[in-house]
């Protein structure tokens, strides 16, 4: 697939002022992305969002649609700061990168060596000592997928000490899913520990790494590891789609113990002169290198076969992805964190770069994705397709003794973080991804979800022992554990 040149750069608006010339009116390119924009948003879905694109080491569009606050009305733009999610694991890959260029660090060296709370505490599971950098990179360390703790507002955890508090508490003690390079399963887990190896070898915090090494020598002023603190999201609000499908504002997952896995805060223009400097080789533009070209080049190497959190196979390179699209190369990655996300597009034989992000996470989007690369191919769009409301679920109609109800309550660990349950006027009730909802018995071992928001509402879950312990399931996955 061949893509056209762009026809001019995005003119930045001027201040309205007479002495000043007005701005050049947008480019048919320019245009176009507008209009392909506004077709994906035309559900009303995602509030706001903002794509930037650059080609050749230009930017040639950049900007944002909708609203960073829909009752306040503040326009979403290219500098808006969000959670950006997953793609987070990009830049830990490429500051684990660093530290191989320097000789700090080598791929394929267990994790073990770098790793203080690692030689101090010996883990359950003797087959950790094997965990190497490229393993937590790939996502072949079998470490297990998921959250521990709270990930969400006053439950988040932004002390100093929580990187090597999770590696302690929760990575030493369970066992691997399998033994490390011998499959594949996303572990935030593994991103955790590899942002632990970077905090320890650089003797930074990871937080000041990537302020330090790398958000401050790209210029990314509105770039942080520290979303806690002050207006690092720029006052943007993370939103969730109800049952009738509107956007309703809810808090994103964030926790220190998470940012290297998935809790960096960045925007669309920010992102765009991350991939700018990748597509150049690692050099900024004045030719001092952040990174050796070989470096880039094993960063973006495929090497682990994989399932896509966007849906079907893929193959891992360092953090990324990589995939084949009408017959062009995409290195790619997606991110959430519930109620804000984004995605990372690279086409590096083309020196093509697309970021985008938003506060609600829509992974239609990669609808828009697509409908962009073929209109830069000079093919006509696909129409977008909008996602068919879901069937509503009936009342089950069944009743649980109220003993039984009242031994299903306590706090259970799940994927998506800490899931407390309790009986509260004859309803079991919980607490999940920062909602309350109530859970509706469908037998005595299983349950319906009833919640405001559409992607929770009519969830099954299932509840049985499981060895010494009970477990739950949800959407047939084994995704949660009673503590006790």
């Amino acid at each position: 697939m061949r893509l056209v040149r762009s026809l001019a750069v995005l003119a930045l608006v001027a201040a309205c002022t007479a002495s000043e010339p007005a701005p050049p009116p947008p480019t048919p390119f320019n245009l176009t992305v507008d209009s392909l924009v506004a077709a994906s948003m035309v559900d009303g879905k995602v509030p706001g969002l903002a794509i930037t694109i650059v080609r050749n080491d230009s930017v040639i569009h950049s900007k944002g649609y909708g609203y960073a606050d829909l009752a306040a009305q503040r326009p979403m733009t290219d500098s808006t700061p969000v959670v950006i999610g997953s793609t987070s694991k990009t830049f830990t890959s490429f500051a684990a990168m660093q530290l191989v260029d320097a000789g700090k660090v080598a791929l394929d060296t267990p994790v073990t060596r770098y790793v203080k709370v690692m030689q101090a505490t010996p883990a359950r599971d003797a087959r950790v000592a094997n965990i190497t950098l490229r393993h937590l990179l790939t996502n072949s360390s079998g470490l297990p997928l998921g959250f521990s703790g709270d990930p969400y507002g006053a439950g988040a955890d932004t002390t100093a000490g929580a990187l090597e508090r999770l590696v302690r508490e929760d990575m030493l003690v369970h066992p691997l899913v399998f033994a490390p390079g011998q499959g594949f399963v996303y572990s935030n887990r593994g991103f955790s520990l590899a942002a632990l190896v970077v905090q320890d070898a650089s003797g930074l915090s990871y937080e000041d790494y990537m302020a330090q090494r790398v958000f401050g020598p790209l210029g990314m002023r509105h770039s942080t590891a520290e979303f806690w603190r002050g207006e690092a999201m720029g006052r943007t609000l993370g939103y969730r789609e109800d049952t009738t499908g509107k956007p309703v504002p809810r808090p994103p997952a964030a926790s220190r113990e998470w940012t290297g896995s998935g809790m960096l805060t960045s925007t669309s223009a920010d992102v765009g002169t991350y991939l700018r400097m990748l597509l150049r080789q690692g050099t900024l533009p004045d030719g001092k290198a952040l990174l050796s070209p070989a470096a880039v080049a094993e960063l973006l190497r495929p090497q682990q076969k994989g399932q896509s959190e966007l849906g079907g196979p893929t193959t891992y390179a360092l953090g990324w992805e990589v995939n084949e699209m009408g017959g062009a190369t995409l290195t790619m990655k997606g991110g959430s964190v519930i109620s804000m996300g984004s995605l990372f597009v690279m086409i590096p034989e083309q020196k093509l770069g697309i970021a985008i992000v938003f506060n609600l996470v829509d992974y239609g989007k990669v609808q828009l994705l697509v409908n962009l690369l073929k209109r830069m191919a000079g093919a006509p769009a696909d129409p977008y397709q909008v996602a068919p409301a879901p069937a509503a679920v009936p009342g089950t109609g069944y009743r649980m003794a109220p003993d039984r109800l009242a031994s299903f309550a306590g706090s259970y660990m799940t994927r998506w973080g800490l899931m407390p349950v309790q009986v509260r006027d004859s309803l079991l009730t919980a607490r999940y991804e920062a909602n309350d909802v109530v859970l509706e018995p469908a037998s005595d071992t299983s349950f319906i979800v009833r919640s405001v928001l559409r992607e929770q509402n009519g969830t099954t879950i299932v509840v049985r022992r499981c060895g010494a312990t009970t477990c739950l399931w949800m959407r047939g996955d084994s995704s949660g554990v009673k503590l006790p």
